[in-house]
């Protein structure tokens, strides 16, 4: 709850997250091209693994993909 609402106030003072849609088309991108190349152990495909932390960089992208639709979004004014 406290990480949500931290979020809610960074997001509304920051100006810039509009003008991030294709930077994070891009990060998502390369997260999840950089699964394919660092796997985990036992062969555990979609996860990240380095040093000791793995980590599921779907979930990631799950997260930029809800700012660029929203960025997108805010973008057309003629949606109703």
């Amino acid at each position: 709850m406290c990480a949500m609402i931290a979020a809610t106030v960074m997001i509304r003072r920051l100006r810039f997250w509009p003008n991030m849609k294709y930077p994070f088309m891009v990060l998502s991108g390369l997260m999840l091209v950089a699964s394919l190349f660092f796997r985990s152990r036992g062969g555990a495909q979609g996860w990240i693994s380095l040093g000791g932390f793995s980590l599921q960089p779907s979930e990631f992208v799950k997260i930029l993909l809800i700012f660029v639709m929203a960025s997108s979004l805010s973008e057309r004014r003629d949606i109703k």
